[in-house]
């Protein structure tokens, strides 16, 4: 079984999908026993399975100058590795604390993967925060499901819930990067909707004070630059003129 892997992988280097994709088929169509050691091997089969579906797709797009799409294969991979997880996480012992974290942790990964191709790949908004959540459900403090959360629901103007996210992470990362630009991009938003006092004037001062303590750590951030460039400017229109918001 461990040589078909190898060998799926030899092919992977050499771009040869469709011989990846056969072995790795082969490899976990091999095991027949329901062992936890046999079951450990199909998980990661499958989800090896998925990302060379996922990379088979991109290449025959990028061949035909198409853009990356949907691969159906890919998901029904993720999936099927992640109810093996699940059964083996209800089957462990629970004061097995070592083996329900290590699972836990794992089905986290996989849901998150999932999450991932749904908002990427179908621009399935409705699966990819089920799957998202479902991530925090097992680890609270993933940093990676809690940003793509937030930018979903800053995208659809759901500015509660993505400063709630967002608050969540930078109280246990306050030099999260990515988190205090959409906290910066979150309080403009929120100012431009008039604020919650004043007209907006202290998201204002928030985002001011997000996007500088960005820069005071990585002054060649031009994204966050140019940000409060357009933001200071803004702010002097406001003081020329006090009823514009």
């Amino acid at each position: 079984m461990e040589l078909r892997q190898d060998l799926a992988k030899l092919y992977v280097r050499l771009q040869r999908w469709d011989e990846a994709i056969a072995e790795l088929k082969e490899a976990k169509d091999t095991v027949m026993d329901d062992s936890p050691k046999a079951r450990r091997y199909k998980v990661d089969i499958l989800v090896e399975l998925a990302k060379v579906h996922r990379h088979c797709s991109d290449a025959k797009a990028a061949a035909g100058g198409a853009s990356q799409s949907a691969v159906p294969e890919c998901s029904e991979c993720f999936r099927q590795a992640l109810n093996l997880l699940n059964d083996m996480l209800s089957q462990v012992r629970v004061e097995d604390e070592d083996a329900v974290r290590q699972l836990k942790q794992e089905s986290a990964e996989l849901n998150f993967m999932l999450g991932e191709y749904y908002e990427t790949r179908e621009r399935n908004l409705e699966y990819a925060i089920g799957y998202y959540g479902e991530t925090l459900r097992h680890d609270d403090a993933h940093e990676k499901s809690i940003l793509a959360l937030s930018r979903i629901h800053l995208n659809k103007n759901e500015l509660e819930i993505c400063e709630k996210q967002l608050m969540q992470l930078l109280r246990v990362d306050p030099a999260n990067e990515e988190a205090s630009m959409l906290m910066a991009e979150l309080m403009m938003m929120l100012a431009a909707h008039g604020g919650r006092s004043d007209g907006g004037a202290q998201e204002y001062k928030d985002a001011t004070f997000y996007y500088q303590a960005l820069l005071d750590k990585k002054p060649c951030n031009y994204n966050a630059l140019s940000k409060l460039i357009f933001l200071l400017r803004r702010l002097t229109m406001r003081r020329k003129c006090p009823s514009s918001t």
